[in-house]
């Protein structure tokens, strides 16, 4: 059976589950593969995972003394780091229901700041899913460069 490619639906959650790092080493900055655990399995979401390019080759080599990076470890990496991305994301989304009392024009002045950070965000992601696959990874990197604000609403806007 030969190996399908998984449909751009599964890999837009394969992406937003992994959070678009390695489930191994958790970098994002590496490059990225999407995975088939299973070979010769069928591009369901169940047999993806999100790798860089140095663990896709060390679960890829053939003919090598060293050790391949076998499926059950990738699941076992996959499902602990999806635990945590989801986790992590059920956090903030905690801390961003507090009540607000004595605003002082600094906090208000953030509080637009942040308005209009996420307005951009909506936009971008829209033009994402509604975008080329190809100009996919561009648009991404639009919505990255506001991964550095330390605010909570923007830091959960950037992870959905």
């Amino acid at each position: 059976m030969a190996r399908k490619n998984p449909t751009e639906e599964v890999a837009a959650d394969v992406i937003f589950k992994s959070d678009y790092k390695c489930c191994v080493c958790q970098d994002g900055t590496r490059g990225d593969h999407i995975h088939h655990i299973n070979g010769n399995d069928n591009g369901s979401f169940e047999n993806l995972a999100l790798l860089c390019f140095k663990h896709h080759d060390d679960a890829s080599i053939t003919n090598s003394l060293r050790r391949k990076l076998k499926p059950k470890a990738i699941i076992r990496f996959r499902d602990s780091w999806y635990d945590q991305v989801k986790t992590r994301r059920q956090v903030k989304i905690i801390g961003l229901d507090m009540e607000v009392k004595n605003l002082s024009q600094e906090d208000l002045l953030k509080a637009a700041l942040n308005a209009n950070i996420i307005i951009e965000l909506i936009k971008t992601k829209e033009e994402y899913y509604n975008g080329d696959w190809n100009e996919r990874k561009a648009i991404l990197d639009k919505i990255h460069k506001f991964a550095e604000y330390t605010d909570l609403r923007i830091t959960y806007e950037v992870g959905r």
